[in-house]
């Protein structure tokens, strides 16, 4: 067959365009059986680790990735798919790879990102910090980075600081949910609920199906004296999300609070029967106690 790897090449391509991922890992392995020069084995290898990881067949993937490092060992990429392929069950052989890939390409800003993160949850927290920097150096306008720096910051309660990396992440990319979010968080624990409230609902704008934003802002209008605003807000979440405990459980304090005792528990039993654990939670909730010991025995 004249040029069969350009063939295979074609068939592999459509298969992928069907999302059809068996016909496109056969189709590039034949095309990798006649492929002569190293750009054309190695086109064929990245596909194919990525076909295998997106089957979820990583040993597979990592012995492609090994196959790239054999025929060309300057490959960042390589290093690179090992390490996030290891980060999860064996984190010191993912920063290992990691530090490869950046040994072979120094402005790599993923690898130092994604080891910012391993890093992180070996709760290495300035190591953590001194990496999501370097990313961010490299790439100014990456909202992750500058986005996970400043949950790394909050986590420290260095709150101001955490504001000032969220700010950058959503001046960057303005429709960011995540950074929205956290934005509202941030200025919540400074002691601006108003501006809280108001980045909440822009991130709800972007992430309607987020269950926190809609607890998180009822709990600001609780704390704040507007049970209405609260319920109005609970009732909005729960058209979307019906079996979200914590969205009934806040809704029975917003109805306790309005007066509307029957409405309450009928939310509280709601929760409880999602998780038992609410009614246990209720039992020294200044809102909802009482409800719980009039019921006692039926509920407990």
């Amino acid at each position: 067959m004249k040029n069969s790897y350009r063939n295979y090449i074609l068939l592999g391509q459509e298969a992928l365009l069907r999302k059809e991922g068996k016909k496109a890992q056969k189709a590039y392995e034949r095309a990798l059986s006649f492929a002569k020069k190293k750009e054309e084995k190695l086109h064929c290898l990245y596909t194919l680790a990525d076909l295998y990881w997106a089957e979820d067949q990583k040993e597979e993937a990592k012995d492609l990735f090994r196959q790239i490092l054999e025929e060309d060992p300057k490959e960042a990429g390589a290093c690179y798919g090992l390490a996030i392929l290891s980060r999860e069950e064996r984190p010191q052989k993912a920063i290992y790879w990691f530090e490869k890939a950046i040994l072979r390409n120094p402005n790599y800003s993923q690898a130092y990102y994604y080891q910012a993160h391993v890093w992180n949850d070996l709760c290495q927290k300035d190591k953590a910090e001194e990496l999501f920097l370097q990313a961010i150096a490299i790439d100014p306008l990456d909202p992750l980075a500058l986005n996970d720096l400043g949950s790394l910051y909050e986590e420290e309660g260095k709150n101001k600081k955490a504001k000032a990396y969220f700010s950058r992440a959503i001046k960057v990319h303005p429709s960011f949910a995540r950074g929205l979010y956290n934005m509202g968080v941030i200025e919540y624990k400074l002691g601006h609920p108003e501006d809280a409230l108001a980045y909440y609902r822009r991130a709800l704008e972007e992430a309607p199906f987020e269950g926190t934003i809609y607890l998180n802002m009822s709990a600001i209008y609780l704390e704040t004296g507007r049970p209405e605003e609260a319920l109005r807000i609970l009732d909005e979440g729960l058209d979307l999300l019906e079996s979200h405990l914590n969205l009934f459980y806040n809704r029975a304090c917003a109805k306790v609070r309005l007066g509307d005792l029957e409405g309450a528990r009928r939310d509280l039993e709601a929760a409880g029967q999602i998780d038992a654990d609410a009614l246990f939670w209720a039992r020294d909730d200044e809102d909802l106690k009482d409800l719980v010991l009039e019921r006692n025995e039926e509920w407990l």
